[in-house]
């Protein structure tokens, strides 16, 4: 990134036969007084399409290393810089999950290119403590190779590695991977919209916004490495934050991405209202992938 300069690593190589059928890394959190507010925020008699507000995420161990992502690069054809953003979940010290469309813009007017730079605010929020264990930098970022070669969404995944080991303050959730598929599990998702219910969330503010959750059901896609919900909304800003699930077993545990879906307004060019809403999974290589990260500091 700090070249400029693009490097394509091929495909990790992975065993042609395994007996394995599901992996688990556990969750840390750091914050351990803080589990009775953790169960207070999801109540089951939650129901509707709508998202809720979390008040002081960094208090909310399934909300704290939740991330708000601000993006920017220049458009050397227009001559100015442009500012984007989106969501992403530490999964180690140093390191960020997110979509790869969030950090990897494809048919822009330069071609296709990495964003130049990303500012990582853990918990973000408008509240009375907006950016509690203070911001992060990119150093670098890795993408699936499908979506930067031939913009596929069942490999909208992105890492981003950073300059700081702010996930020491944050803590991160559980990972998995289970080769049966996911069938009317219920699921909860984190993320920064632009817009909620019509109403402004910092739109055109990516530093200045407040973090929602939802949940509702999710099934395994027939498409390879794609979950998938219709009573789960999502908006602009969403993408890249985490879809994770909870059981007493396992706690918190993040299951996938979120990637993409279907406007409710074919005319909504601003995705303000997005269904059918879909999800990169963690399947067994990006696991593996994510999980070499829970050791990796600067």
């Amino acid at each position: 990134m700090a070249t400029g300069e693009t490097t394509y690593l091929p495909p990790e190589e992975t065993e042609a036969y395994s007996d394995e059928t599901e992996g688990f890394s556990p969750g840390y959190n750091p914050n351990a007084n803080t589990d009775n507010d953790n169960d207070s925020l999801i109540e089951p008699y939650y129901y509707d399409h709508g998202r809720i507000l979390v008040e002081d995420p960094q208090n909310k161990g399934m909300c704290c290393n939740t991330v708000n992502i601000i993006t920017t690069y220049t458009d050397d054809q227009l001559g100015i810089v442009i500012t984007g953003g989106g969501t992403g979940f530490m999964i180690g010290p140093n390191a960020v999950a997110t979509a790869a469309h969030v950090i990897y813009k494809r048919g822009e007017h330069d071609g296709d290119f990495f964003v130049g730079n990303a500012t990582i605010i853990p918990a973000n929020n408008r509240g009375s403590n907006p950016k509690p264990f203070g911001t992060a930098k990119a150093t670098y970022f890795y993408c699936g190779s499908g979506w930067a070669e031939n913009g596929d969404y069942s490999d909208d995944w992105g890492i981003i590695v950073l300059d700081s080991n702010i996930g020491n303050k944050t803590g991160w959730l559980g990972l998995q991977w289970q080769s049966a598929p996911y069938e009317n599990d219920m699921a909860f998702v984190n993320g920064y919209p632009c817009k909620v219910n019509g109403q402004n969330n910092g739109e055109h503010n990516y530093s200045n916004r407040d973090q929602y959750y939802r949940h509702g059901k999710i099934s395994t896609s027939s498409k390879t490495n794609i979950l998938e919900s219709t009573d789960i909304f999502a908006s602009r800003g969403d993408s890249g934050g985490p879809c994770y699930i909870y059981s007493n077993d396992t706690g918190y545990t993040a299951i996938g991405i979120t990637s993409s879906g279907k406007p409710v307004d074919p005319n909504d060019e601003e995705g303000i209202n997005i269904v059918n809403v879909k999800f990169r999974t963690i399947d067994k290589a990006l696991f593996d992938r994510m999980v070499k990260y829970r050791t990796s500091t600067l």
